[in-house]
């Protein structure tokens, strides 16, 4: 169940509770919207993981892009700082790169997800 189905039954569960009287009931309602925000939180956490590490995955394929060009400008006008630059882009996205993926890896282990 998601969390916003949770937090509705909870809603329900409390109101009915307190219509009859009903603590135990009532104490059932609220314990379930707690779970509920508790999920909404998990989800929330997932998502910007999620997020970040496609936002890493990104910037790493555009540094070593970059790089890429720059290493090739260097050789073709023999500029030797130019081509060392690509050639350090092109390690720094190679970095962000497997830090997006261990971010992705870390994901798909807690969540469980292959995707």
């Amino acid at each position: 169940m998601s969390g916003t189905t949770d937090k509705v039954k909870g809603r329900v569960k409390e109101a009915v509770g307190a219509l009859a009287n009903d603590k135990s009931l009532k104490r059932e309602g609220k314990m379930d919207q707690a779970a509920g925000a508790v999920k909404d939180a998990v989800d929330g956490a997932i998502d910007t993981v999620t997020h970040a590490g496609r936002r890493t995955k990104v910037a790493g394929k555009t540094d070593t892009l970059k790089g890429r060009v720059k290493e090739a400008a260097g050789a073709l006008v023999n500029d030797k700082s130019l081509k060392r630059k690509g050639q350090i882009d092109q390690a720094a996205g190679a970095v962000k790169d497997a830090i997006g993926g261990a971010i992705d890896s870390v994901k798909r282990a807690v969540t469980g997800h292959r995707r």
